[in-house]
């Protein structure tokens, strides 16, 4: 872990890929919000959000598979 930075102190160097469903009850949006603020305010280079309206904890991984893939084949 050590070699991916201190989220809570330090940027992050590499890409963070965050998916967040708006129906999320386990993870509510506003967590998610707040984790990308942070990792932002700390100048993490390459922070990437995407919301997904209706989808809940258990439906990001489909809602998020087309752009996941875009975004996993853009990552050098």
């Amino acid at each position: 872990m050590a070699a991916y930075g201190d989220p809570d102190h330090a940027p992050v160097p590499g890409p963070v890929l965050l998916l967040q469903g708006t129906d999320d009850h386990d993870v509510p949006p506003a967590w998610t919000d707040d984790i990308t603020r942070h990792l932002r305010a700390l100048g993490s280079p390459s922070i990437t959000q995407h919301t997904y309206p209706g989808a809940d904890h258990d439906q990001i991984l489909t809602a998020s598979t087309c752009d996941t893939l875009t975004y996993l084949r853009a990552v050098p």
